[in-house]
């Protein structure tokens, strides 16, 4: 049991903050920190192609961005599942 800043105790045990609450809270915290992630590497994957547009973009560039996309795509889809469970 913890108490708030206004003397009003806060119960875990009672439904005070249920399990909803407590998902869309994880939800939208693991989706925004995979989207935080792959912002980074968004701008890693534009200058790598910038660089290789003379030389040809490799396999692993490729790969790369792909990758970053479904991330991109799964951080966005778990920030927006928490979203329409409100």
């Amino acid at each position: 049991m913890l108490m708030s800043t206004d003397n009003i105790p806060i119960s875990f045990g009672n439904g005070a903050i249920g399990k909803e609450v407590l998902l869309k809270i994880v939800y939208a915290g693991i989706g925004v920190f995979i989207v935080a992630n792959a912002i980074p590497r968004l701008t890693q994957l534009n200058i790598m192609l910038t660089i290789q547009r003379d030389t040809g973009i490799n396999t692993n560039t490729w790969v790369s961005f792909v990758g970053m996309g479904m991330q991109l795509l799964i951080g966005t889809l778990l920030f927006l599942k928490q979203k329409k469970k409100s």
